[in-house]
C-alpha cells in the first residue's frame, strides 16, 4: 500500500519537477526595498507552450473579474486552464495604476501587467520556476550552480574539427591545419579541384572564420592566389 502511495506521490510531482528549475538568464532583479529575483514572464509562456502546446489550444486563461482597490491598484481575477478549458483554477494578479509614488502619472500598461502577474502566479502553482518562487535565487551559491548547469558546452577554439578523412589523425591546432591546407594547394591542377576542396572543408572554414579570423584571411588569400594562377595558366 505504501509503494502505491509513493508511486502516486511521484507521479503527482512529475510536472512540477520537470518545470521547477530556472535558467538564470530568464530572471531579472527588481528592488522592493531589497533586491528580489523574479521570472521573466515570456520565458514561462514559452515553457508552458513546450509542455502543453500552443496558447489557446493546450493552455490559456480568461479574466473573470476586475477590481480597483483603495490603494490605487488594479486587480484582475485570472481563470487559468490547461489540457481542457474545464480543467481550471483561479488567482488574482495585481498592479499599481500609477508609475510614481505620488500617484500623478498613470501606468497605461497597468491592466496588462496585472494580467501577466495573475498568469505567472497561476503557472507557479503547477511548479513553473518554483525555485524562483521558493526564494532559492536569493542564495548566491544556488545561482552559481544554476549558471553552471545551464552554461553552453565549452568549445575548444584552437583545434579545428576533423572531417571523416582525418578522423584517424591526431588533433591539430588551427595554425597547423591552416598551414596544411595552404601547402595542399600545390597539388591542385584545376578549378574543379579547388571547388571540391572548398565544398569539402566548408564547415571547418566557418569555424576558422569565427575562431581565428587572421588565419582564415591568410588561407583565403592563398586560395585566391591559387585560383588566379589556375585561371591564367
Amino acid at each position: 500500500m505504501n509503494n502505491q502511495s509513493d508511486l502516486q506521490t511521484s507521479q503527482n510531482k512529475d510536472l512540477w519537477d520537470s518545470v521547477s528549475i530556472t535558467d538564470p538568464k530568464n530572471t531579472k532583479t527588481i528592488n522592493i526595498g531589497r533586491p528580489l529575483t523574479v521570472i521573466k514572464p515570456y520565458s514561462q509562456f514559452e515553457r508552458a507552450t513546450e509542455v502543453f502546446g500552443p496558447c489557446g489550444i493546450g493552455w490559456g486563461w480568461g479574466v473573470v473579474r476586475v477590481e480597483y482597490t483603495t490603494t490605487n491598484d488594479i486587480s484582475v481575477l485570472i481563470r487559468f486552464w490547461h489540457g481542457t478549458r474545464d480543467n481550471y483554477y483561479e488567482q488574482w494578479g495585481q498592479c499599481s495604476l500609477y508609475i510614481d509614488k505620488a500617484a500623478t502619472k498613470k501606468d497605461g500598461d497597468a491592466f496588462k501587467k496585472a494580467t501577466t502577474d495573475g498568469v505567472t502566479k497561476c503557472l507557479s502553482y503547477l511548479g513553473f520556476n518554483a525555485d524562483v518562487f521558493l526564494g532559492r535565487f536569493e542564495d548566491n551559491k544556488y545561482v552559481a550552480e544554476m549558471e553552471a548547469l545551464h552554461a553552453p558546452p565549452k568549445v575548444v577554439s584552437d583545434e579545428p574539427p576533423l572531417d571523416s578523412s582525418e578522423a584517424h589523425e591526431e588533433d591539430r591546432t588551427w595554425a597547423e591545419w591552416t598551414q596544411d591546407m595552404t601547402d595542399g594547394f600545390s597539388d591542385y591542377s584545376s578549378m574543379d579541384d579547388l571547388k571540391s576542396w572548398f565544398s569539402f572543408n566548408e564547415e571547418s572554414l566557418q569555424h576558422l572564420s569565427s575562431s581565428e579570423p587572421a588565419l582564415f584571411k591568410k588561407l583565403m588569400s592563398a586560395f585566391s592566389a591559387k585560383k588566379e594562377k589556375l585561371a591564367n595558366d
